[in-house]
């Protein structure tokens, strides 16, 4: 959970990361709270998302991200509509580490 200081209308977040590469990461669920504690839920397949350099797998449905450079990340999320007097984000991510290498396996 992110909590807000005071009730903002929001048509999107981005989220600052660091991480070596090779990293997934997998946002399943996002929650918005308004000062009334109404939660809306944000539905995946109305999600406009984009990233600085790493890749987003359309094919799932979830939002998923391959960060591929040891760089900081920028994630921008932006819904399909702004959403009044939100004052928490509730976010169910997951991050993970890809089984890759770049040796033979001859």
């Amino acid at each position: 959970d992110f909590s807000i200081s005071g009730a903002k209308n929001l048509s999107g977040i981005n989220i600052y990361i660091s991480f070596l590469p090779g990293v997934k990461i997998e946002i399943d669920e996002i929650n918005l709270i308004d000062v009334t504690n109404v939660k809306y839920k944000i539905p995946i397949e109305q999600i406009y998302s984009y990233t600085q350099s790493s890749y987003l797998d359309s094919n799932s449905d979830r939002l998923t991200y391959y960060v591929v450079k040891k760089l900081d990340e920028k994630i921008h999320i932006n819904f399909s509509k702004k959403y009044q007097n939100i004052t928490k984000i509730n976010l169910k991510i997951k991050f993970s580490r890809l089984n890759l290498n770049n040796k033979s396996n001859c």
